[in-house]
C-alpha cells in the first residue's frame, strides 16, 4: 500500500465494508468520532486529490507532506444544520439556535480562587481567608463580587442564546428543598418568572410566552408534526435515586476531637511549623538517593525565609536522621508510596460506604501491608491506648480497606508523630474496637 495513490487507498477505506454486510469506513469514523469529523476527513480526501508538492504522488510521500502540514481546518459553528450542538457558555458566545437547552443550572456559583490580592500596589498571599488581614479581607470581598458579577454575566449569555424555545433545567442539588442553590441560575430564572407573575408549584414545569410555529395551509398542527398526547411523565419530579454510593473520609468518622496542641518547648507556632516542616520532607525525600537527600532538604527549606540557618540545620538534621534509623526502616522502604489513595468499600459499613482517604506512607510486601500516617498537630501521647479517638477511626478504616484488598496478608498500622519524631504501631484489638465505633455510628 506504501506505494498506492492516497486518494484510491483512503476511498478503498471508507468506501468499503471491512466485511461482506459489515459497516463501511465511513460509517464506523462518523459513529466513532460523531458528524462533525465529516468536513476534517473529507478536506483529507480533496487534499489527496491534489497532493502537494511535484514529487511522487504515493501514499508514503503524501503522508509525509502531510505530517509537515500546518494548515488549520475550521468550521463554522453558526451553521448546525440539523445537528445538536453540545457546548459551554463560553464557547457558545456569538452563536443562536432555535432552541437551547441548559441542563445544569441549580448548582451554586463557583467559589472564587483567588490567593494573590494587591493590597497598595503591593502583591499579598493568602491561601484562604482564615488568615486575612484586614486589607486582603476587603480585596477578597471585591474578588468574589467580581466572580458573582461573572456568575450572572454567564447567565445572560446562556439565555439570549436561544431564538425561539429556551429550556431551563437542572438536577436535584443538595439534599433537602428547593432542590438548588438561591444564587443558581436556576433559582435567578425563578425569581424573574415569580416576578412576571409565572407561579406554580414546586415540581411543576412553568413556561413564559407560546412557542409559534408555522402551520401548513389549513391544518391545526405544525407541517410534518403528528400530534398526540402529552406523555405523564413530563409533568412529574424525576424520582429520587435511592440506594447510590456514599463517600466517607476517614478523618472525618467522628466529630469528638482532641484539643490541638502544639508540641511545647517554644513557642507554640514554631513547633507546629517544625512538625509540618519535618512531615514534608519525610514525604518527599524517601524518593530520592541517600547521597541527594541532604541537598534536597537544604533546597526546600531554603524557600522558607522565616527560618534562621540553626532552625534548618536541626530540622534537615532531625528529618535525615530519622530516615536513616533502623526503626523507621520499614515506613521509609524503598518500595513504599508517599501519598497513596485507599479507596475501597470495605467490609461491614453500610451498603454502598465507600471509603476514600489518602495516606502518608503505604508500603506493600508479600506478606504485609504497613499504613503509617504523619501527626503533626498534638503531642505525641504515652502510649496507643491514649491516641485520639479521630486517629484510631481513620486508621481503622484504612485497614478495613487493605484488607479486602490484599487479603492473606497483615495489614498493620503505624503513626509517626514529627515531635520527636517517634513511631507508634497500632494494636490490632484496639483498631478493631474503633472500627466498631465508627461503622456502629453511621
Amino acid at each position: 500500500a506504501r506505494g498506492a495513490p492516497p486518494y484510491e487507498f483512503l476511498s478503498r477505506v471508507l468506501d468499503q465494508p471491512l466485511a461482506a454486510g459489515g459497516a463501511t469506513g465511513w460509517t464506523r469514523l462518523l459513529a466513532r468520532l460523531g458528524g462533525p469529523a465529516r468536513d476534517p476527513v473529507s478536506a483529507l480526501l480533496a487534499r489527496a486529490l491534489d497532493p502537494p508538492g511535484d514529487g511522487p504522488h504515493d501514499l508514503q510521500h503524501f503522508v509525509s507532506a502531510m505530517d509537515g502540514d500546518r494548515t488549520q481546518i475550521k468550521r463554522d459553528l453558526a451553521a448546525a444544520g440539523g445537528d445538536v450542538r453540545v457546548m459551554t457558555v463560553h464557547g457558545a458566545k456569538g452563536l443562536q439556535a432555535p432552541v437551547v437547552i441548559l441542563p445544569d443550572t441549580t448548582a451554586p456559583p463557583k467559589p472564587g480562587r483567588a490567593q494573590v490580592f494587591t493590597v497598595d500596589g503591593v502583591p499579598v498571599w493568602s491561601p484562604n481567608n482564615g488568615l486575612d488581614p484586614e486589607p486582603v479581607a476587603a480585596e477578597r470581598a471585591l474578588a468574589a463580587d467580581k466572580d458573582l458579577r461573572e456568575h450572572r454575566r454567564l447567565l445572560y449569555v446562556a439565555l439570549t442564546r436561544a431564538q425561539d424555545r429556551l429550556v431551563i433545567a437542572g438536577a436535584w442539588h443538595g439534599r433537602a428543598d428547593p432542590g438548588y442553590h438561591p444564587a443558581s441560575w436556576y433559582g435567578l430564572c425563578e425569581t424573574a418568572l415569580t416576578r412576571l407573575g409565572v407561579d406554580g408549584e414546586p415540581g411543576e414545569i412553568r413556561a413564559l410566552g407560546k412557542l409559534e410555529t408555522a402551520l401548513a395551509p389549513g391544518t391545526d398542527t405544525p407541517a410534518g408534526v403528528v400530534a398526540s398526547e402529552t406523555p405523564d411523565w413530563l409533568d412529574q419530579r424525576a424520582p429520587a435515586i435511592s440506594g447510590g454510593w456514599r463517600a466517607i473520609s476517614p478523618s472525618h468518622l467522628t466529630e469528638e476531637r482532641g484539643i490541638v496542641v502544639p508540641p511545647g518547648g517554644g513557642k507554640a507556632s514554631e513547633r507546629f511549623k517544625r512538625g509540618r516542616l519535618i512531615h514534608d520532607l519525610l514525604q518527599r525525600l524517601p524518593h530520592l538517593a541517600d547521597s541527594k537527600r541532604e541537598e534536597a532538604a537544604a533546597a526546600m527549606l531554603s524557600r522558607d525565609l522565616s527560618l534562621s540557618p540553626d532552625q534548618r540545620s536541626e530540622i534537615s538534621a532531625t528529618a535525615l536522621a530519622t530516615l536513616r534509623d533502623p526503626v523507621f526502616a520499614g515506613v521509609f522502604a524503598p518500595e513504599g508510596r508517599s501519598e497513596a489513595p485507599v479507596i475501597g468499600q470495605g467490609k461491614g459499613w453500610p451498603k454502598g460506604t465507600i471509603i476514600n482517604g489518602r495516606v502518608d506512607r503505604l508500603v506493600v510486601t508479600e506478606t504485609d501491608v504497613l499504613v503509617a500516617d504523619f501527626k503533626t498537630d498534638r503531642p505525641p501521647p504515652r502510649d496507643a491506648d491514649d491516641v485520639d479517638e479521630a486517629y484510631l477511626r481513620q486508621m481503622a478504616a484504612y485497614q478495613n480497606v487493605l484488607q479486602q484488598a490484599y487479603p492473606g496478608r497483615r495489614v498493620r498500622c503505624a503513626l509517626v508523630w514529627t515531635d520527636g519524631p517517634r513511631l507508634m504501631e497500632l494494636p490490632d484489638a484496639l483498631l478493631l474496637a474503633a472500627l466498631n465505633r465508627a461503622q456502629s455510628s453511621l
